[in-house]
């Protein structure tokens, strides 16, 4: 439409409505919804316009949106989650298996509680994606921080360099971590 044109008189509608950006003094964008009417009063015609803050509407519809992201992520996390418990659990269960089998002696047995541990781990991150997918309380726990480090250097010897030394400072007091 031109400019300076009036929607309701030029076209003979009775009612204009629709959704406007105004700018404030500062030069803030404020949403608005404009709706405009037609009156005639002693066959003179008038326009009324009023316009309505959508601010916090519009911030409420975002809040929406974010929530129905949100929901959409818990509902994939557990999905994927219940997908990697099927495949961790023949891992767990088949190296206790083998380690019950194993000689206390054996060369291979350090290895494969390795294996045993990273899957127990991997089942406990598991555990707390398909809570945060349910909206389920997580279970707390206490974490000894210093044998975890402990377990992670031994992996870490196994897989980096010869060339590369590690050094860990670990705190006399044995911290626990929830």
């Amino acid at each position: 439409s031109e400019i300076g044109a009036c929607p309701i008189t030029d076209l003979g509608d009775t009612i204009d409505q629709s959704e406007r950006i105004l700018l404030t003094i500062d030069g803030q964008e404020v949403p608005v919804l404009k709706t405009c009417n037609s009156l005639t009063i002693d066959s003179r015609q008038f326009i009324i316009e009023s316009f309505l803050d959508l601010t916090e509407q519009k911030k409420l519809q975002e809040q929406l949106r974010q929530a129905h992201k949100l929901e959409a992520l818990g509902l994939l996390a557990g999905g994927v989650s219940h997908d990697l418990n099927n495949m961790l659990s023949p891992i767990i269960g088949f190296s206790e298996i083998i380690l019950m089998d194993l000689p206390h002696d054996d060369p291979r047995k350090d290895h494969l509680e390795q294996i045993h541990s990273a899957g127990i781990k991997a089942k406990d991150l598991v555990h707390q994606l398909l809570a945060f997918g349910r909206k389920q309380a997580l279970d707390i726990t206490s974490v000894d921080i210093n044998g975890l480090i402990g377990q992670l250097k031994k992996l870490l010897k196994r897989t980096i360099p010869e060339n590369i030394h590690i050094n860990i400072r670990l705190d006399a007091s044995n911290p626990l971590v929830k």
